[in-house]
Parts: C-alpha cells; structure tokens; sequence
C-alpha cells in the first residue's frame, strides 16, 4: 500500500484538515471517491459561512480595478472559503477572479479545489498561470496534491506544468499521474527534449511504480 502523503485524495484532506497524512492512516483503506466525497462535506460545513461573502467579492471584480479585487478577498477571505465557492462561479466571472489574486494566495486556493467539483473553473484558467501554479506548489513540495489538481486541468496546460518542472519534481510526481488519453496526449505534445527527460525519470523508476505512463512510452511496465 503506498504511503498515506503519496495518495492525491489523503494528501488533499489531510490539508484541509489542518494534519499530516500520516495521521489519517486508518483512512489508508478508503476509496478515492469516498475520500473526495468526505473533503467536500467537512469543506462544506467548515466554510459554508463564508459563502455568500466570497460570492459578493466576485460579482464586484468586474467592477473595481483588478488589483484592489484581488486584495479585498486574499485579506477577508481564507482560501478554502474561496476555493469552495469558486466552484460554483461561472468559469469565466472565475478567471477573471484567478487573474486579481497573488500566485501565492492562488495557490493556497488551488490546493483546496475539489478536482471534479472545480473542473471547468481550471479549465478557463490560462495554461500559463497554471505553470506557475505548478511551479509554486513544486516549490512547496506539495506533488501529491498538485496531481490532484492536474486532474483537471487542460491538455495545453498540463504539457506547460510537464516542462517547466523539474527533472527531480518529474520523479516525484510521475508515478502519481494515471495514464489515460489526455495524459498520453500531453506527452505527445512535448518538446523533445523535455519528454526525453520525462522518459529518463521513467526509465529510472522501478517497473510498475507507474505502469499505464511506462507502457504508453514503451518502456517495462
């Protein structure tokens, strides 16, 4: 059984929570599904309260200049209020919103996104602001919930997170992405040279720590 930080879903409750993942162990055995139906319920009762307070702070972006929108909700707002109301936003009044806010303070929203609740929302986000979302969330070691999020995100996009992370950040977060088309579309789309590095860290990965990515580019699964 993989270790409880290395599974997107657990990674991404523990968070929200406030806790390591090593301490929801005993949830070690509880489906995907099941552990995003629960993120989204403790989210739900924990900010629902804040709800209607992001919602007026969006429906005023239009109208008041981006950078004063974007400071009125990173200093009333905590991220996962906003995270959790974002989903709900049209995704262009949202993208609109993603573009007032401060990288760090995006980030912080991205990472309490539920993946499928928040789908098109990402999708209107511009690959290049996903980059550096991806960048930042590298940077503060969270791969296991930046895979969660890349679950949602456009092809365009996930090809821009794939190149500009690093060789070691690759190791860390490829064994986590499942191989599906859009996955194995990203990979064709690659400049060569990044997905010779891709394919490097691949190789190097022992056989079947990530199987669906490792037969698709023709390596031992």
């Amino acid at each position: 059984m993989s270790h409880p930080s290395h599974r997107p879903a657990l990674a991404r409750l523990a968070h929200l929570l406030g806790v390591d993942a090593t301490d929801l162990h005993e949830l070690a055995g509880v489906p995907d599904p099941d552990l995003r139906a629960l993120h989204a319920q403790v989210s739900h009762r924990l900010f629902a309260e804040g709800q209607h307070q992001f919602t007026r702070i969006a429906g005023l972006a239009s109208s008041l200049p981006g950078p004063m929108a974007g400071k009125i909700a990173e200093k009333f707002l905590p991220a996962p209020v906003a995270a959790r109301v974002a989903e709900l936003l049209e995704p262009a009044r949202a993208r609109d919103l993603v573009g007032r806010l401060s990288l760090s303070y995006l980030c912080d929203v991205a990472l309490a996104l539920d993946p499928e609740r928040s789908r098109g929302v990402v999708r209107a986000i511009a690959p290049e602001r996903v980059g550096q979302v991806a960048c930042e969330l590298f940077r503060r070691g969270h791969h296991a919930l930046l895979v969660d999020f890349l679950g949602a995100v456009t092809v365009e996009a996930f090809v821009v997170v794939l190149e500009m992370a690093s060789p070691e950040d690759l190791a860390e977060v490829l064994p986590l992405v499942e191989c599906d088309d859009e996955t194995t579309e990203a990979f064709a789309a690659l400049d060569p040279q990044v997905r010779a590095v891709v394919v490097a860290r691949l190789a190097q990965l022992p056989a079947g720590s990530a199987p669906g990515l490792q037969a698709a580019l023709g390596l031992p699964a």
